[in-house]
């Protein structure tokens, strides 16, 4: 079980946020993966719907599934400073992660003014090459241990 993974971490259940993707467990079986999904949030993990706005996209979906966060798709945060069209989607799915109560994490942020428009609008947190590059475990844990020391 997932308990028992994580116990040699002593990894706090609460602290632990698991991702599920539109295309993915979403659209398989949903009676099946709203009852994992259950199941999960019972033990105490965050459950947050990924890649937001890039597969099935129906809003049934935010009410069939509770989820905790919303990750907004990199290809939105790419489009900022494109167009106003972009602008509009994406301040409409960000407004939409507000009314809804969950924590909103923008992925594929690279560049500063990506960031600047998304602090403004009252993006939760950011992922992606502005803050770091993909690295191996090892360097992670290093990473984490440089930062933590600021």
């Amino acid at each position: 079980t997932l308990q028992r993974i994580l116990k040699p971490y002593q990894l706090p259940m609460d602290r632990l946020t698991l991702e599920a993707t539109e295309r993915g467990m979403i659209g398989e079986d949903i009676g099946l993966s709203r009852e994992v999904m259950d199941s999960l949030r019972g033990l105490g993990a965050q459950i947050a719907l990924d890649d937001f706005g890039t597969g099935y996209s129906s809003l049934a979906y935010l009410h069939t599934f509770e989820f905790d966060a919303i990750k907004i798709d990199a290809s939105f945060v790419r489009r900022i400073g494109v167009d106003s069209v972009s602008a509009g989607v994406l301040d409409a799915i960000i407004d939409l992660g507000h009314a809804l109560n969950v924590t909103i994490v923008a992925e594929g942020v690279e560049k500063p003014h990506q960031l600047e428009f998304l602090r403004k609008r009252g993006v939760h947190a950011a992922q992606g090459w502005l803050f770091a590059k993909a690295m191996p475990a090892a360097a992670f844990i290093e990473f984490v241990r440089k930062s933590a020391a600021k």
